[in-house]
């Protein structure tokens, strides 16, 4: 039998798997499945870069640098602070990233106007009247599991919190919580079949709960991974329910296509809680941009939860 993933094995699969996972989906973005056949008939597994921003190879998008902007800011406070994670993310957006989600970029607008962080998220929600559900607010959520592994009803407040920031409507705040839970479970050394019941504790919309629960008997023509919330968190969670590896699963992910680096980042970070950084293969590890700073903020984030064990 093989030796199970340290804690701090689990906690770096977990933030290097999301930057791997958003960094192989990248160039993959917004084509088709069937375009992305085309292109990869034995499926994309390396760094290639390019796509509709022209990635470098192994760069990755704004998913995994919303991540890092909430792991540093966890680690600066010590905890989640709301606010200073607006901030974070607003400094960001002011910097001028190469790409930005439109509700995004109109809630943190808002912010720099003046509103506070509990606000803008919604107004900018009520603005699409209550139509915005895309998936800003979950690709960005997993490092709050990371510190927050052993208290669930902490863990699920602060994720809807989080996406709430930008992505008020219930449907992203619950997908947020839902995801996080699931990681959670695997940090802790959970079985891979369990996070999904872990991640239905969140699901409170009946249909976040239909597509939750639809996943282990779901065929991959029926996987949609697109950037509707509910879609994408069901994309990331088959593709890491149906692998027996951390390859496996980031393959899967990004090949359905559509939001293939979002689809890839939360896969990656399920995957690498699962089966732990030494699972995952040197070429990506050597491969992606950044990962130096992902170890060492999940370095940071295991110290702080642990501190509070």
């Amino acid at each position: 039998m093989a030796e199970l993933p340290t804690p701090r094995e689990r906690y770096r699969g977990a933030l290097l798997g999301h930057g791997i996972g958003d960094a192989l989906g990248a160039p993959l973005e917004l084509l088709t499945r069937q375009e992305v056949r085309a292109r990869y008939p034995e499926g994309l597994r390396d760094f290639v870069g390019g796509g509709v921003f022209g990635w470098a190879p192994g760069e990755y998008t704004d998913d995994t640098q919303m991540a890092v902007c909430l792991a540093r800011s966890l680690v600066e406070q010590g905890r989640f602070e709301p606010a200073a994670v607006a901030q974070a993310f607003l400094r960001w957006y002011q910097a001028g990233p190469t790409d930005v989600g439109s509700l995004v970029a109109r809630s943190l607008d808002l912010l720099a106007r003046g509103e506070p962080w509990d606000r803008a998220g919604r107004l900018a929600w009520e603005e699409s009247e209550g139509k915005a559900a895309g998936n800003g607010g979950l690709m960005r959520c997993a490092p709050l599991a990371l510190l927050y592994r052993d208290d669930p009803a902490a863990l699920a407040q602060a994720s809807r919190a989080s996406s709430a920031i930008t992505h008020y409507d219930p449907r992203c705040q619950q997908a947020a919580a839902a995801f996080n839970l699931a990681l959670a479970h695997l940090l802790r050394g959970g079985a891979q079949t369990g996070a999904l019941a872990a991640a239905l504790g969140a699901a409170e919309h009946p249909v976040l709960q239909q597509a939750l629960r639809a996943v282990p008997n779901l065929p991959e023509p029926e996987v949609r991974a697109g950037g509707y919330v509910v879609e994408t968190l069901q994309a990331a969670l088959w593709a890491f329910q149906h692998a027996d590896s951390f390859e496996a699963a980031l393959v899967r992910a990004v090949n359905l296509g559509e939001e293939a680096d979002t689809v890839g980042a939360l896969s990656g970070a399920l995957a690498g809680a699962h089966w732990g950084e030494r699972a995952i293969p040197k070429r990506w590890l050597q491969g992606l941009r950044g990962a130096e700073e992902l170890a060492s903020l999940a370095d940071a984030l295991l110290a702080l939860a642990e501190r509070a064990a």
